[in-house]
């Protein structure tokens, strides 16, 4: 037997002698609506069969002689549309519609129309035979919905399913004489059904763990589906060539086929890896009796393994013996088979931003290692800087040396602060430093950060309020909350040009909640989880009072609530203005409590270093004139070339100054803005841009310079500290 091929009956005999003309018949089967005349029996294949039927050669004798009920049980089944079939007599005559006609395939019809039912349908007639007995005993109908039925009606075992009703014919003896069958297949529904299931079973194979887990996962919802294919193998094919390891493969999936047959499967696995496409092939007699009358093996796709030099995975599906492989079938092989070759294409996506996100931590790791080892070595040659300034500071007189020293202290202060924050940073990140847990009053401890903070803050012209309540007491660490206070506060007065900032204490439940609101820039929504990034510095925003810093002191905020057990929350709006809510527990887990080994303190850091932090952001630009050269005359200093400098930096500006003043007359700026601004009132010879500003930067600057006609050759140096920015 070949794949596809069908084996029709031609050589039934003929069911008695020849009939007689349907005007026989006619004279004795009344119309339905007027109990008399013709039978009115519509046109069509079965009605001209049962008017040429020779009846009285049958059991059911001269039609002359039929019984009432039959004649009207045979008009209504012929004169129906609905799949009708009638059994009659002790023999079950079959008497059936055009309706019908289909369910009996080729191979039954026309031979069934008059035959006793046992003959026609021996094939499942344990299954229909007891069920038509009990009703023509008296037994009552059956129901019977989506039944399978193992039928040979087009020359081989086909899985069939059919929804039909068995109910009695009174006849006029008032027993049963005959069953009236109303019936529909519903093969296409149950089996479209069961492989939807199939499918959608598939469709959860997104997101297996392993390349393994989808296709031993996939070959157990296949292997489930034995209607379509009673044998299911999803291989993952060794690497081409490799035929001894593919043989081994195909026999551990085998078991009980010949070898014969496992040689068979592995070349067509062999072929179809090579090429990519679906093969098939008939499958041998011993595969044949097991159920498999073909193979048919579906690539799934290289992507999710050649690279590694793996084979490609195929579906291997044995086609059963009871269900041809038609169009619908192939469409359903191929459907799983897309559905194996995404998940193995997802779980390479996904294994490569594993291996993407493990370079990321283990990058951020070595940034952290090298931020700590740097900060350890910068703070020695930061201490034999500040200590002999401070020594000079003590015993100079000279307003010009000691502005000189002020200006190197404040940043040597500075740079020390932000050495300390990478230190405590990178111990924070490598485990070592744990809180040290006391009873802390933080209405006491938060009013006097404030009161503390407060003529840094109005020193910048914003309004300053708190509240703090009073009682709030919990188990922290003291040093890590003031930390957490000032980081918020100050990053409040940076990014918040006018308007005001407000700092909050209260209990909420079991927690202590303490925020810290401002009315400044804000931050845009799809930038808030990234402001607590670690080393991450948000774009220039238009009004902040600086861009500097190293971009770790919200970081250093989330990690020690995180420390303390708590969390951090940011609402914000762009242009309305942010706030920060930290809240932590009363008593904070056990977690939180420390691990051995990690110390319990963090770098000193006093509020006075903040406060001078937040000083160099509150100098006013311009607030002392640029030096002047002792021996320039009022009248050569009108002439002298004019320089606009722009640095949000007041430090760097006073010193830009200094070096300037002597040979220019120098205008400072905050910002490119600003610098565009002054530039368009009076055109400079020169414009001496940072890189790195709030709002408009030095890039930015040097293209709305170039935009106006007035302005276009004006020269432009940007400075910066970023070595080899071009």
């Amino acid at each position: 037997m070949f794949l596809g091929s069908r084996v029709v009956a031609v050589h039934e005999p003929q069911i008695g002698p020849p009939p007689p003309a349907w005007s026989d018949v006619q004279r004795v089967l009344p119309a339905p609506d007027t109990g008399e005349g013709s039978l009115g029996v519509p046109d069509g294949e079965l009605a001209s069969l049962v008017a040429a039927a020779d009846w009285s050669a049958g059991p059911l004798g001269d039609p002359q002689t039929w019984p009432q009920s039959l004649r009207t049980s045979v008009g209504i089944c012929l004169s129906s549309r609905f799949p009708i079939l009638l059994w009659w007599g002790p023999e079950l005559v079959m008497i059936y519609n055009d309706g019908y006609r289909p369910m009996l395939g080729e191979s039954k019809h026309p031979r069934a129309l008059g035959a006793p039912g046992r003959e026609v349908w021996t094939e499942i007639w344990d299954v229909i035979g007891p069920m038509l007995e009990q009703v023509m005993a008296g037994g009552g109908a059956t129901w019977s919905a989506d039944e399978l039925l193992i039928l040979d009606r087009n020359g081989f075992p086909e899985e069939c399913y059919f929804t039909y009703s068995y109910s009695p014919i009174t006849d006029e003896s008032g027993g049963v004489g005959g069953v009236f069958c109303a019936v529909t297949e519903t093969t296409e529904q149950v089996v479209g059904e069961r492989r939807l299931a199939t499918l959608a079973e598939m469709a959860g194979l997104m997101g297996a763990p392993s390349r393994s887990a989808v296709v031993h996962t996939a070959a157990g919802i296949l292997a489930a589906n034995v209607g379509d294919h009673p044998v299911v193998m999803v291989l993952d094919t060794p690497p081409e060539g490799d035929r001894a390891a593919l043989a081994d493969l195909v026999e551990q999936q085998l078991p009980g086929m010949g070898a014969g047959t496992r040689a068979r499967v592995s070349d067509l696995v062999r072929q179809a890896s090579g090429t990519g496409r679906p093969v098939s092939v008939p499958a041998d007699e011993g595969a044949v009796a097991g159920g498999v009358r073909a193979w048919h093996v579906y690539p799934v796709g290289r992507t999710a393994g050649a690279v590694r030099g793996r084979g490609a995975a195929v579906i291997v599906l044995g086609e059963s013996v009871h269900r041809p492989w038609d169009s619908s079938l192939e469409a359903y092989a191929t459907l799983c088979a897309t559905h194996v070759a995404a998940a193995l294409a997802d779980l390479g996506q996904l294994s490569e931003e594993r291996r993407r996100r493990q370079d990321l931590v283990e990058l951020d790791a070595a940034k952290s290692a090298f931020f700590t080892n740097l900060s350890h070595e910068l703070r020695t040659p930061l201490t034999l800087i500040a200590g002999p300034v401070q020594e000079v500071l003590a015993t100079t007189d000279d307003p010009d040396q000691r502005r000189r020293l002020e200006l190197v202290e404040r940043n040597t202060h500075r740079l020390a602060r932000m050495v300390d924050a990478m230190l405590d940073f990178g111990r924070i990140e490598a485990g070592g430093l744990a809180p040290h847990l006391v009873q802390v009053d933080v209405s006491v401890l938060a009013t006097g950060l404030a009161e503390s903070f407060r003529a840094a803050v109005e020193r910048a012209g914003l309004a300053f309020t708190h509240d703090c309540g009073t009682g709030i007491e919990a188990q922290l660490d003291r040093d890590m909350v003031e930390r957490i206070v000032l980081n918020l506060l100050a990053n409040a007065v940076k990014y918040t040009p006018e308007g005001s900032v407000a700092l909050t204490v209260r209990g909420v439940g079991d927690d202590v909640e303490i925020a810290v609101s401002d009315t400044g820039v804000g931050i845009h929504p799809d930038d808030v989880e990234r402001a607590f990034a670690r080393f991450e510095r948000l774009p220039a925003v238009a009004g902040a009072r600086s861009h500097e810093g190293a971009g770790i002191g919200l970081a250093i905020v989330r990690e020690l609530t995180e420390l303390m057990g708590g969390a951090v929350t940011l609402t914000s709006e762009v242009g309305q203005g942010s706030t920060f809510t930290v809240r932590l527990p009363v008593r904070p887990p056990e977690t939180a409590r420390g691990a051995t080994g990690a110390s319990s303190t963090m770098t000193p850091r006093r509020v006075d270093d903040f406060l001078r932090e937040v000083q160099t952001w509150e100098q006013p630009v311009g607030d002392r004139p640029a030096r002047q050269a002792p021996s320039a005359e009022p009248s050569l200093r009108s002439c002298r070339p004019r320089v606009i400098v722009a640095e949000d930096n007041a430090d760097l500006r006073t010193y830009l100054a200094d070096v300037l003043g002597g040979d220019y007359d120098v205008e400072l700026v905050p910002d490119g803005r600003a610098a565009l601004e002054a530039a368009l009132r009076e055109a400079p010879d020169l414009v001496l841009s940072d890189v790195l500003m709030p709002g408009l930067d030095g890039y930015g600057l040097v293209d709305a310079i170039r935009q106006e006609p007035s302005l276009s050759g004006l020269p432009v140096i940007l400075l910066s500290a970023r070595a080899g920015d071009t």
